[in-house]
Protein backbone atom coordinates (compact mmCIF):
# COMPACT_ATOMS: atom_id res chain seq x y z
CA UNK A 1 0.00 0.00 0.00
CA UNK A 2 1.33 3.44 -0.91
CA UNK A 3 1.06 6.43 1.35
CA UNK A 4 1.77 10.11 1.13
CA UNK A 5 4.53 11.24 3.49
CA UNK A 6 5.57 14.67 2.23
CA UNK A 7 4.18 17.24 -0.21
CA UNK A 8 6.47 20.03 -1.32
CA UNK A 9 4.18 22.57 -2.91
CA UNK A 10 6.76 24.92 -4.35
CA UNK A 11 5.48 26.62 -7.47
CA UNK A 12 5.42 30.34 -7.85
CA UNK A 13 7.00 33.39 -9.35
CA UNK A 14 7.17 37.08 -8.66
CA UNK A 15 6.02 39.86 -10.91
CA UNK A 16 7.96 42.98 -10.08
CA UNK A 17 7.08 46.44 -11.27
CA UNK A 18 4.55 49.20 -10.82
CA UNK A 19 1.02 48.02 -10.02
CA UNK A 20 -0.53 50.26 -12.67
CA UNK A 21 1.64 48.57 -15.32
CA UNK A 22 0.47 45.00 -14.59
CA UNK A 23 -1.83 43.70 -17.28
CA UNK A 24 -4.85 41.52 -16.60
CA UNK A 25 -3.19 38.66 -18.48
CA UNK A 26 -0.01 38.94 -16.36
CA UNK A 27 -1.84 38.95 -13.04
CA UNK A 28 -4.15 36.10 -14.06
CA UNK A 29 -1.14 34.00 -15.08
CA UNK A 30 0.57 34.74 -11.78
CA UNK A 31 -2.56 33.92 -9.75
CA UNK A 32 -3.02 30.70 -11.72
CA UNK A 33 0.50 29.61 -10.77
CA UNK A 34 0.96 31.06 -7.28
CA UNK A 35 -2.56 30.61 -5.86
CA UNK A 36 -4.47 28.10 -7.94
CA UNK A 37 -1.40 25.95 -8.60
CA UNK A 38 -0.88 25.65 -4.85
CA UNK A 39 -4.58 24.90 -4.41
CA UNK A 40 -4.63 22.09 -6.97
CA UNK A 41 -1.52 20.43 -5.55
CA UNK A 42 -2.76 20.83 -1.99
CA UNK A 43 -6.22 19.52 -2.84
CA UNK A 44 -4.59 16.46 -4.30
CA UNK A 45 -3.01 15.94 -0.84
CA UNK A 46 -6.02 17.58 1.10
CA UNK A 47 -6.82 21.19 2.14
CA UNK A 48 -4.95 24.43 2.93
CA UNK A 49 -2.17 24.82 5.47
CA UNK A 50 -3.60 26.18 8.73
CA UNK A 51 -7.06 24.65 8.45
CA UNK A 52 -5.51 21.49 7.00
CA UNK A 53 -3.23 21.17 10.03
CA UNK A 54 -6.27 21.17 12.33
CA UNK A 55 -8.25 18.78 10.14
CA UNK A 56 -5.53 16.13 9.90
CA UNK A 57 -3.87 16.41 13.33
CA UNK A 58 -5.94 13.55 14.74
CA UNK A 59 -4.54 11.30 11.99
CA UNK A 60 -0.98 12.09 13.04
CA UNK A 61 -0.39 14.26 9.96
CA UNK A 62 1.75 17.36 10.45
CA UNK A 63 1.53 20.45 8.23
CA UNK A 64 4.15 23.18 7.93
CA UNK A 65 3.87 26.30 5.82
CA UNK A 66 7.42 27.16 4.76
CA UNK A 67 7.88 30.89 4.15
CA UNK A 68 11.24 31.59 2.48
CA UNK A 69 13.12 34.79 1.74
CA UNK A 70 14.45 35.59 -1.74
CA UNK A 71 16.81 33.05 -3.29
CA UNK A 72 19.96 33.12 -5.37
CA UNK A 73 18.47 31.23 -8.29
CA UNK A 74 17.88 32.08 -11.93
CA UNK A 75 14.23 32.73 -11.05
CA UNK A 76 14.91 35.36 -8.45
CA UNK A 77 16.52 37.99 -10.65
CA UNK A 78 15.99 41.24 -8.78
CA UNK A 79 14.16 39.65 -5.81
CA UNK A 80 17.29 38.17 -4.22
CA UNK A 81 18.95 41.55 -4.41
CA UNK A 82 16.42 42.93 -1.94
CA UNK A 83 17.76 40.64 0.79
CA UNK A 84 21.13 41.05 2.51
CA UNK A 85 21.59 37.27 2.64
CA UNK A 86 19.51 35.52 -0.07
CA UNK A 87 18.54 31.90 0.49
CA UNK A 88 20.77 29.05 -0.59
CA UNK A 89 18.93 26.13 -2.25
CA UNK A 90 21.35 23.51 -0.86
CA UNK A 91 21.06 24.81 2.71
CA UNK A 92 17.29 24.95 2.25
CA UNK A 93 17.21 21.30 1.21
CA UNK A 94 18.92 20.39 4.47
CA UNK A 95 16.48 22.56 6.48
CA UNK A 96 13.47 20.92 4.78
CA UNK A 97 14.85 17.44 5.48
CA UNK A 98 15.33 18.41 9.15
CA UNK A 99 11.75 19.69 9.20
CA UNK A 100 10.39 16.49 7.64
CA UNK A 101 12.19 14.37 10.23
CA UNK A 102 11.00 16.48 13.20
CA UNK A 103 8.60 14.85 15.68
CA UNK A 104 6.82 18.14 16.30
CA UNK A 105 7.34 20.51 13.34
CA UNK A 106 6.03 24.09 13.53
CA UNK A 107 2.94 25.22 11.64
CA UNK A 108 5.06 27.97 10.06
CA UNK A 109 8.78 28.03 9.36
CA UNK A 110 10.55 31.13 8.06
CA UNK A 111 13.66 30.40 6.00
CA UNK A 112 16.39 33.00 5.87
CA UNK A 113 16.99 36.00 8.07
CA UNK A 114 14.58 38.52 6.55
CA UNK A 115 11.11 36.92 6.94
CA UNK A 116 11.09 36.93 10.74
CA UNK A 117 12.16 40.58 10.84
CA UNK A 118 9.42 41.46 8.32
CA UNK A 119 6.78 39.51 10.27
CA UNK A 120 7.75 41.07 13.61
CA UNK A 121 7.47 44.57 12.11
CA UNK A 122 4.17 43.76 10.40
CA UNK A 123 2.56 42.17 13.43
CA UNK A 124 3.89 44.97 15.63
CA UNK A 125 1.95 47.54 13.61
CA UNK A 126 -1.13 45.30 13.60
CA UNK A 127 -1.01 44.82 17.38
CA UNK A 128 -0.62 48.57 17.90
CA UNK A 129 -3.65 49.33 15.70
CA UNK A 130 -5.76 46.59 17.31
CA UNK A 131 -4.90 47.88 20.79
CA UNK A 132 -5.78 51.45 19.79
CA UNK A 133 -9.19 50.30 18.52
CA UNK A 134 -9.90 47.72 21.23
CA UNK A 135 -12.41 49.95 23.03
CA UNK A 136 -14.43 50.27 19.81
CA UNK A 137 -14.17 46.53 19.18
CA UNK A 138 -15.17 45.61 22.74
CA UNK A 139 -18.19 47.93 22.58
CA UNK A 140 -19.64 45.61 19.95
CA UNK A 141 -20.14 42.96 22.62
CA UNK A 142 -21.49 45.28 25.31
CA UNK A 143 -23.74 47.67 23.41
CA UNK A 144 -26.67 45.24 23.33
CA UNK A 145 -26.98 45.58 19.59
CA UNK A 146 -27.59 49.34 19.75
CA UNK A 147 -25.26 52.13 18.79
CA UNK A 148 -23.55 53.95 21.65
CA UNK A 149 -23.29 57.14 19.57
CA UNK A 150 -25.58 59.98 20.50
Amino acid sequence: MRRLDVVVNNAGYGHFGMIEEVTEEEIRAQLETNVLGALWVTQAAKGFSQSLSQEVASFGVKVTLVEPAGYSTHWSGSSAGRFAAPGNPVATRDAILQLVDADNPPLRLFLGESPLRIAVADYGTRLTAWAQWQQVAAACATAGGRSTRR
